[in-house]
């Protein structure tokens, strides 16, 4: 599993949201809260995170977490990297999006994560760091209670809005009408949606034509203007200008970096 990436760290203070704080990559993840407490955006639902609690994100899942003071452990990985014999207990596990941990085997995980997070750093991926995470991953198995669904009453009406977009981010949209379409002015529907997301609606919807794009350039051979165009994006000078300022590369230097096998 040469794939194999751990993070640790802490924050004591909100990080500002933006652009280039969402991801959705190709890469699984799996979200350890140690202390504190998460916001997480996933796909079109928001869960919120207690310590804990792992979330777990399949590769290109649209994600991004908010809130101050917490401490968490992150491992990502590429599925094609799994031993064979994992698979199937890592495709139950993230048949689950939010798993809680029983508080009698909270000190056995962290512990856990902790020698994980030692290893790697010493001496990288190795055989041993793979069996720590394959017993990890049976932990994780062995608490899978389903989904969390989000449980803020006040959100569902903003998440609609995001199952709209997520349905129609190709034709045209605007700030305005999607406020209208959630009876809220528009001042109010932009905190609003901005408080259960983390992004702007622009972000948002930006967010959505890009990764759509991204596909559209990996996969076909399709002209700039014509993925530009089936992205929901006015004109291949508007898109390509985005793309450069999120992705920091062109369309064309993406697509030829994806036949490279770069990205």
């Amino acid at each position: 599993m040469r794939s194999l990436r751990i993070e640790a760290g802490a924050r004591t203070q909100k990080i500002e949201s933006g652009m280039h704080k969402h991801h959705a990559h190709k890469s699984y993840e799996i979200y350890y809260l140690k202390s504190g407490e998460r916001s997480y955006f996933i796909e079109d639902n928001v869960y919120p995170l207690l310590p804990g609690d792992f979330a777990l994100i399949s590769g290109y899942v649209l994600h991004k977490t908010s809130g101050k003071n917490f401490e968490r452990i992150l491992l990502n990985f590429d599925y094609d990297d799994v031993p064979e014999e994992l698979r199937e207990t890592i495709d139950c596990c993230f048949s689950k999006i939010i798993i809680h941990t029983p508080a009698q085997s909270r000190q056995y995980i962290e512990l856990l994560l902790e020698r994980m997070q030692a290893e790697y750093k010493e001496n990288g991926v190795q055989p041993f760091l793979v069996a720590q995470f394959t017993c990890l991953v049976m932990e994780i198995a062995r608490f899978s209670v389903g989904r969390t669904k989000p449980t803020d009453a006040a959100a569902r009406q903003i998440l609609e809005i995001v199952r709209f977009i997520n349905q129609n981010y190709a034709e045209e949209l605007t700030v305005e009408s999607l406020a209208e379409r959630a009876f809220l002015s528009r001042s109010h529907f932009c905190r609003q949606f901005k408080k259960v997301t983390g992004f702007s609606p622009l972000e948002y919807i930006h967010s959505m034509r890009l990764r759509c794009a991204e596909n559209l350039l990996e996969n076909t051979d399709l002209s700039i203007t014509e993925i530009a165009i089936q992205s929901g994006f006015s004109g291949s000078n508007y898109f390509g200008d985005l793309f450069r300022r999120y992705r920091g590369v062109s369309p064309r230097q993406w697509r030829q970096a994806a036949r490279d096998g770069n990205v």
